[in-house]
């Protein structure tokens, strides 16, 4: 592969390596947005629970008041201890008076209910049902509109539940995806390390072969040169010599001698 090639490879590489770098942040950035949403879920089923747990007890409470002191009021269970029965009775003038889901008469936790229970159900006057079954009344809304609520609180739970799970599930994902991108962008890098580090190699061959190249020209050119310059030197020798030979032959008596040229021989034609 050539310099130009390998060089247009390393764009390429450089290229994905940025690319990978960018998604690697916006990973990160999808981690810390789910991050976030996982503490909002986190949040919301921390109030749903509690919320959901306070229900809960409220209507034990209640269950618990109607079988405990009320019964034993209503049906005339406490004997005859009036500080037992003053006890009880205390219990469930405190709870009417706190009921936040229905609201009470005052006179039917101060004065019209503390009488009727006060008394053995032998001893209570014809209105005392009414009264009786107005507290049962009572007690029976509000465990109704606590149902209702455990209902939605329950409900609640689930939803921030299924939420805090998913919200999980996204950071699992966003940081598989992260990680993935980390790596990615880790071997294009090395890949494109690996190619700077050919082109390199490459141009150092390409520039010592050049210099191989280039001295054995000029190795070659001295080489002709010395070649030309004793050419040059045994030519001028000879030259010498032979003006030397031809002044010498100016001075024999043979120079005044005529030089008749040699006749030709007839070349016979190879054709007929």
């Amino acid at each position: 592969m050539s310099v130009a090639l390998i060089q247009k490879e390393i764009l390429v590489k450089d290229e994905e390596v940025k690319q990978k770098a960018a998604a690697a942040e916006e990973a990160d950035s999808l981690i810390e947005q789910a991050q976030a949403d996982l503490k909002a879920a986190e949040a919301v089923r921390t109030v749903a629970e509690a919320a959901n747990a306070e229900r809960a007890a409220e209507r034990l409470n209640c269950v618990e008041l109607m079988e405990g002191s009320y019964k034993i009021l209503r049906e005339g269970l406490w004997g005859w201890d009036h500080s037992v029965q003053r006890q009880h009775l205390t219990s469930v003038q405190t709870f009417l008076k706190n009921l936040r889901t229905v609201k009470v008469s005052v006179s039917l936790i101060f004065v019209e209910g503390p009488n009727m229970l006060r008394m053995k159900p032998s001893q209570r006057p014809d209105c005392a049902k009414h009264i009786l079954l107005e507290i049962d009344g009572v007690f029976v809304r509000h465990l109704a509109s606590v149902d209702a609520e455990l209902e939605s609180s329950a409900s609640e739970v689930a939803d921030s539940l299924q939420g805090a799970s998913n919200a999980q599930a996204a950071v699992a994902a966003a940081k598989a995806k992260s990680e993935t991108n980390l790596q990615e962008q880790a071997a294009a890098d090395v890949q494109s390390r690996d190619l700077r580090r050919t082109v390199s190699d490459l141009q150092k061959s390409i520039l010592e072969k050049e210099v191989a190249a280039q001295q054995a020209e000029e190795d070659a050119l001295k080489a002709l040169g010395s070649e030309h310059m004793e050419v040059e030197h045994w030519f001028k020798e000879a030259k010498g010599a032979f003006v030397t030979l031809r002044d010498q032959d100016m001075d024999c008596d043979v120079c005044d001698i005529p030089i008749v040229p040699t006749p030709s021989k007839k070349r016979r034609s190879s054709f007929y």
